[in-house]
């Protein structure tokens, strides 16, 4: 069990928001990247299907697209503002201004041929390449690419995000820890201007918190990190939060707070947090 406290918990939230009437505008005109918003509902079986995808490409583009998710049942002028009509729909904003939409049920390849169209047009084609063939699940290829866009760039915290992502990757599904050293003595040996990056920050704090994890929390952890959104381990922790008393009940309330610092979806963690100081 965890005492301490995390050595890198300030971090920023991530490139995704809840959009309603009253800071929708305002969200598009603060933008310094694209803006994927996604109108769904609570009652819409392919919007929720589509939640995952959309965490994905948050993690496969860090830092070049800003997401927000706007529920159409809460927010009917807003969807009606938007020419929204079927959901779930997606509109792609730049300077404010809607450039691209898709609608309906969709893919993974779908949504990653709809992305690529409007964010790699100015990217490195080892990037490029790198985000294609860890969108396709083709992750060792993607860390061959990201080794060479991060050697050849050293300087840019798109390369350095992307490569510690397949690293983690690749240690999930290999369950071979010295992708995870690597990922560390990257970041370590980071250049200083990105090391007081926020994302960097997060994934030192992830990485301080995966070397406490118990061997049957290592594996959904990685899941947690690598993809988002995945509540296994959180309620689990809640879970054990709430049956303990005294000082254990602290120490694993402190735990959890530690992990929800490190999570990408800043929403679920929300509500984890919610949950966790209601009791």
């Amino acid at each position: 069990m965890i005492h301490g406290g995390s050595p890198l918990q300030d971090t920023l939230s991530a490139l995704r928001f809840q959009g309603r009437r009253d800071n929708f505008y305002a969200l598009l005109e603060s933008a310094k990247v694209p803006v994927l918003v996604e109108f769904g509902a609570t009652w819409c079986a392919p919007c929720k299907a589509l939640q995952p995808l959309l965490d994905n490409a948050l993690s496969v583009y860090p830092e070049r697209v800003m997401l927000i998710t706007v529920d159409a049942g809460a927010e009917p002028e807003l969807a009606q503002e938007q020419g929204v009509s079927t959901l779930p729909t997606v509109l792609l904003f730049r300077g404010g201004k809607v450039v691209d939409r898709i609608y309906g049920v969709l893919s993974q390849q779908q949504l990653g041929d709809f992305l690529r169209r409007h964010l790699t047009n100015h990217e490195s084609p080892l990037l490029v390449k790198a985000s294609d063939a860890l969108q396709s699940g083709q992750s060792a290829q993607a860390l061959v690419l990201c080794r060479q866009a991060y050697q050849t760039s050293p300087d840019r915290v798109e390369a350095l995000l992307l490569l510690v992502r397949v690293l983690a990757e690749r240690a999930k599904e290999t369950r071979d820890g010295a992708y995870i050293s690597e990922a560390e003595d990257v970041l370590s040996s980071s250049p200083a201007t990105l090391q007081r990056h926020p994302k960097v920050a997060q994934w030192r704090s992830r990485f301080w918190f995966l070397r406490e994890c118990a061997e049957e929390e290592y594996l959904p952890y990685l899941e947690l990190i690598t993809r988002g959104s995945s509540p296994y381990l959180p309620n689990r922790l809640l879970h054990e939060f709430m049956a303990a008393t005294g000082e254990q009940r602290q120490a694993a309330r402190t735990r959890l707070v530690q992990l929800l610092d490190t999570m990408e979806d800043r929403q679920l963690a929300s509500r984890y947090r919610r949950a966790l100081f209601s009791n």
